[in-house]
């Protein structure tokens, strides 16, 4: 006879979503197994569901920030970080450039240069010196080289590039910005998640990543072609048209489009240097 007793076991923790990914027209949901489970799922740490389109939709998309919320989260903290260092210009790169947070977070000193006599922004795997890096990018087609927006310049972004050459011992843009798992977005993302929760209320369903959205908006109103959007945003191609194959945008160009994207209502006034 077995007998029942009140003690219960310990919960089994579940599988866990990690990404979405996509593959031609099918989408894929990338789930974490934990440690314990391993032996249910043939030992392999990651599993992939297929996603029906609406479901593929409804996990990946973000909502853009209403211009209010943007106005406050860079009159409170972001906006009063100082020394200015990365929680005050990864935002702000993100927002003007679309930036993906650890595109941001990664950057190097040598990644900002010039092309054409343009100030740019390269975002890139390797160093200028052919070696590799500890940097990722999410796909081939995030390599890229971005104008920097005038906003940035208003608010001093070369000075302070300036003044990280200065410093010898650290390569990186934002040396405080750590690694986690690979990746220095982590601990910035836990940072911004706190800030956005104190700034705007659990209820904000933004994120991070929507200072992107914002950015895509904008930059469709500019009337930007499609392969100038592919190239400052850092998306897949997709479609192959003609249009796109045979149109080679050049920097001027490129910094004619950055510079037409703009947010009516944003008040970045007391951002400026002086």
């Amino acid at each position: 006879m077995v007998h029942k007793t009140d003690t219960q076991s310990p919960p089994i923790p579940m599988p866990r979503q990690t990404g979405l990914l996509k593959r031609g027209n099918i989408f894929h949901l990338n789930v974490r197994v934990p440690h314990e489970l391993l032996p249910l799922y043939g030992k392999t740490k990651i599993i992939r569901r297929s996603l029906g389109t609406s479901d593929a939709r409804g996990a990946s998309e973000k909502l853009p920030y209403a211009r209010f919320q943007l106005q406050t989260e860079f009159d409170k903290k972001v906006g009063q970080n100082k020394p200015r260092r990365g929680r005050f210009w990864v935002p702000l790169l993100a927002l003007f450039h679309g930036l993906r947070l650890n595109e941001a977070a990664q950057l190097y000193i040598e990644d900002v240069g010039e092309e054409e006599g343009i100030s740019c922004l390269q975002i890139l795997v390797d160093l200028a010196d052919g070696s590799s890096s500890d940097k990722r990018l999410k796909s081939k087609q995030s390599k890229r080289r971005i104008p920097i927006h005038p906003e940035l310049l208003k608010n001093g972004f070369l000075d302070f590039v300036a003044s990280r050459r200065a410093d010898t011992q650290h390569p990186r843009l934002f040396p405080e910005l750590t690694a986690y798992g690979g990746y220095f977005s982590n601990h910035f993302s836990s940072w911004f998640g706190s800030f956005k929760r104190k700034t705007l209320g659990k209820d904000c369903k933004a994120t991070f990543h929507s200072f992107r959205h914002n950015f895509c908006t904008e930059l469709n109103k500019t009337g930007a072609s499609a392969k100038e959007i592919d190239m400052l945003g850092g998306w897949a191609a997709g479609t192959q048209s003609s249009a796109k194959i045979y149109d080679h945008p050049t920097m001027e160009r490129l910094l004619y489009r950055i510079e037409k994207v703009e947010y009516p209502g944003l008040d970045l006034l007391h951002l400026h240097s002086q």
